[in-house]
């Protein structure tokens, strides 16, 4: 399995190069994250194979070492593009964009996601998996699972939820928009925290630190250019997602924080001086949604069918593939 994951790797370094002096505006160009995208996406990928698979030889089991080692980590690309992209746009479009946020943005999620869930659910009536009507209801609102990759899309339809309602309520005042948001995101956090595995809430406040960065992003695009600042917060991102991992604060939630926070600092820091490229990595950047919600139906299938158990690498490429 080490291959495939070697040859992701080729496939990011490859597809990557120093940059120009970027501007404000190229620093979280939409040509820019969706090779990014694409890159995590793929690593989502294999974080999901590695749970239905158990890896023998000591170099297969470092593929599962990373992912642990990155964790949910994964997926705050994906909140953090999406806070600011929503914010790029609002600038651009106004009033326009805000009237027709909930029917291209959450209806047509919600839309996409029920059709994927009604997929997951024929699959589970030809398997004879049993399922319970509320279960199956509740998957509808990404609230449960019936197999399907779930609560990144109800946290991702909660954020586009109070993001409407706060631009709306606040117009042009992206400040107190941002505010608000923060707010019923931490809001969020407190309830999920009692109810919900830990992932449905560690990441989520990468959303609103997206939108912070569009509000701010030529301030903070000026200040990232100044050398000895950039290579000190080169150094402080490095060490409070070190520090994060010694588990010194007994807080497993203060910790993913922590490590949210240097990882998108690190992210950002990357984005200013480096090019992303690649055909690939853009074309999976842009085939995110689909990649992201059927990837475990050939996974549930191979291993359904034992095809795990008859050659490994066989499972990899048909799930892959199916996907």
């Amino acid at each position: 399995m080490i291959v495939f994951w070697l040859i992701a790797f080729v496939l990011f370094i490859t597809s990557t190069s120093v940059a120009s002096k970027k501007d404000a505006n190229e620093l979280f160009a939409y040509k820019q994250t969706l090779p990014l995208k694409g890159l995590f996406v793929l690593v989502i990928f294999f974080h999901h194979f590695n749970s239905y698979t158990d890896y023998v030889a000591w170099f297969d089991q470092s593929i599962e070492t990373s992912c642990r080692f990155l964790g949910q980590l994964m997926v705050a690309p994906f909140l953090f593009f999406s806070g600011y992209g929503i914010f790029e746009s609002l600038k651009k479009k106004g009033d326009s964009y805000i009237k027709n946020f909930p029917k291209k943005r959450i209806l047509k999620t919600l839309i996409h996601f029920d059709i994927a869930v009604l997929i997951y659910l024929l699959y589970a009536l030809l398997t004879g998996t049993e399922l319970s009507l509320s279960k199956t209801l509740l998957a509808f609102i990404a609230w449960t699972s019936i197999g399907n990759s779930n609560w990144f899309i109800f946290a991702i339809l909660y954020s586009y939820i109070i993001t409407f309602l706060s631009v709306s309520v606040f117009k042009s005042n992206q400040k107190k928009s941002l505010i608000t948001i923060t707010i019923f995101t931490l809001l969020y956090i407190s309830i999920l925290f009692f109810i919900k595995r830990g992932w449905w809430f560690d990441t989520i406040l990468a959303f609103p630190i997206g939108i912070f960065c569009s509000i701010h992003k030529e301030k903070i695009h000026s200040i990232l250019r100044i050398k000895w600042i950039y290579a000190c917060l080169l150094l402080v991102g490095i060490f409070i997602w070190g520090f994060s991992k010694t588990d010194t604060i007994s807080s497993i939630f203060i910790n993913s924080q922590l490590a949210l926070v240097a990882f998108l600092l690190l992210m950002i820091l990357a984005i200013l001086k480096l090019n992303f490229n690649g055909k690939i990595l853009s074309w999976l950047g842009v085939n995110v949604f689909g990649v992201y919600i059927f990837q475990r139906l050939p996974m549930n299938f191979g291993k359904l069918i034992h095809l795990d158990e008859f050659n490994l690498y066989l499972y990899f490429v048909f799930c892959f593939l199916a996907t």
